[in-house]
């Protein structure tokens, strides 16, 4: 992950940072960082997709919430 998604993710998503606050900080537009907000998300989830579907064909249980996951990350692709 680049830097600037790590820091991202560590001043919405740990930190609790709205988006317009954080792009005062960073002194860019709100729309901005929400938009890579969005795309850090959908990577994120990407990955975990990728991560709990290896899991699922190699035999391993998946809890209901990962199963629930999966079927709606594949709704949704």
């Amino acid at each position: 992950m680049k830097g600037e998604y790590k820091e991202l993710l560590y001043w919405l998503a740990v930190r609790g940072y709205g988006t317009v606050e954080l792009s005062r900080m960073l002194g860019q537009s709100d729309r901005n960082i929400r938009k890579k907000y969005s795309r850090l998300l959908a990577r994120i989830r990407e990955k975990l997709y990728k991560h709990l579907l290896k899991r699922d064909m190699k035999g391993k249980r998946l809890t209901e919430r990962e199963i629930h996951f999966l079927v709606e990350y594949e709704k949704s692709v």
